[in-house]
């Protein structure tokens, strides 16, 4: 039997402490957990993040306090920030102590917090039972993320991978082999990962509508990022990525629709294949606004003129000479007020261009083809991935069609954006479901001109086969 004593900072709700042992009491096994209601001390200003021989040193004493054995778990619950941002970490100098920031949740997940500080609290057991030291874990720790609890998360929204998977890449498997982890000690691991990551993903399919399930990847990320960091700086910069990523998305898809085959040839005159600006995306919607109505059933009416205001309240705002004076040009202010003001001034404008793109959105979903088949004469079956939402782990689904011309019929391993007339329109080589040469990785990429952008992670790469 291993004991894993869970205690709580003083600036942590008892009640949150209470939550989190209920959930891991609740699978039986080796691993006996017990709660400790005296609050932990932690030297310093609680205004401030904690730094870690602050927090580790509060664990040593409170150990000594409990006459903890060498093997003996503990494992502290604290709602105050930590010097290096981290969600959690093993003691690095080897002790098995363990610390959870256990406050924020809300900025990453839909659910009670309970969830992820429990998911929080087996991944560190196991990792301390798999690595010696902090150190040694580090070598193994996937970054960029790879949806295995051995995921780094250094941005910070990444953690949403690891939760929602669960999962435990080959590499961590085998270290945990070698190690010789009692068997029963991680099934019991694995059922209750198992448990919160359920939850977690089921209370973030039921809220899908607070989450911009309905815009494409590279439109709900870039919206995601925004409630990822609260560094002002940081903010601003993603809140004109999300416009970018708004108008960008809503050339490629709508021009696709409208213009069918014909895009490649705007997408030249715009002066969009070579070193595009923000500027020329943004000169390439009003362009389209400009067009005919789009015949497609069910569109939202005044398609056309939504687009438009998007660009007058683009124009009126001078999105464009923001991104260009305060990214493009000049130097970084060195005080973040002036970011948090100019935050503040702009975000009504996005949300406000959000808000009249969503209705395009709402009746248009992005799909990547995976494989073909024909069930009955005429009409073809094919998986795809849904690439909605924010978060990288797409479902697969089924979809029939009855093309009325072999033309017709998708092409696999390509995006398409499917109308509700159930036509596919074909996105690549404008958007793009590969791998990143940059990570290796599988990614939505998105053209940049001569290059794409990958919105999860930031990398601008090429992709000699594409164009």
């Amino acid at each position: 039997m291993t004991r894993i004593v869970l205690v709580r900072s003083k600036d942590l709700q008892k009640d949150l402490l209470n939550a989190v042992f209920e959930m891991l009491v609740a699978v039986p096994g080796p691993l006996e957990f017990e709660q400790v209601h005296k609050p932990v001390k932690i030297e310093g200003d609680s205004d401030t993040p904690a730094d870690w021989n602050s927090i580790f040193a509060a664990c040593r004493a409170f150990r000594q306090q409990l006459s903890l054995d060498e093997n003996d778990f503990l494992v502290l619950l604290m709602a105050q920030r930590n010097q290096n941002n981290w969600f959690s970490s093993c003691d690095p100098q080897g002790e098995k102590s363990i610390f959870i920031h256990a406050s924020e949740w809300e900025n990453y997940v839909t659910c009670p917090p309970e969830y992820p500080v429990a998911f929080q609290v087996v991944e560190n057991i196991l990792q301390c039972l798999m690595f010696d030291t902090l150190a040694d874990g580090a070598q193994f720790f996937h970054d960029p993320p790879i949806g295995c609890i051995s995921d780094m998360c250094s941005w910070k929204p990444d953690v949403i991978f690891k939760l929602r998977t669960a999962d435990i890449c080959p590499e961590c498997q085998r270290v945990i082999g070698d190690r010789g982890i009692c068997e029963d000690v991680l099934t019991q691991m694995l059922q209750l990962l198992e448990t919160q990551r359920s939850v977690m993903l089921f209370r973030t399919r039921m809220s899908t509508g607070s989450q911009g399930e309905e815009f494409p990847f590279p439109i709900s990320i870039t919206r995601r990022k925004i409630s990822g960091t609260t560094e002002p700086f940081r903010r601003f910069l993603m809140l004109l990525d999300h416009f970018d990523s708004l108008v960008r998305c809503t050339v490629i898809t709508c021009g696709c629709i409208a213009m069918k085959d014909n895009f490649d040839e705007f997408f030249r005159e715009r002066e969009l294949h070579e070193r595009p600006s923000l500027g020329h995306w943004v000169t390439a919607l009003r362009n389209l606004s400009q067009m005919e109505r789009v015949n497609v059933p069910d569109f939202p009416s005044r398609l056309f003129e939504r687009i438009r205001r998007v660009v007058d309240k683009a124009e009126e705002e001078e999105i464009v000479s923001l991104r260009n004076e305060k990214r493009g040009h000049g130097y970084c202010d060195c005080n973040d007020t002036a970011y948090k003001q100019l935050f503040l001034e702009h975000i009504d404008t996005v949300t406000e261009v959000e808000n009249l793109l969503r209705p395009i959105y709402i009746r248009i979903r992005w799909y990547y083809t995976i494989s073909m088949s024909q069930s009955d004469p005429g009409t073809f079956s094919f998986t795809v991935k849904d690439l909605s939402g924010d978060h990288p782990d797409f479902k697969e689904i089924s979809h029939e069609i009855r093309p009325k011309d072999i033309a017709d019929i998708p092409q696999t391993y390509k995006v398409y954006a499917i109308t509700p007339d159930r036509t596919w329109h074909k996105l690549s080589p404008y958007a793009m479901y590969c791998d990143c040469p940059a990570c290796g990785h599988h990614r939505v990429l998105v053209s940049d001109g001569e290059m794409y952008i990958d919105p999860y992670v930031g990398h601008r790469v090429r992709l000699d086969c594409a164009l």
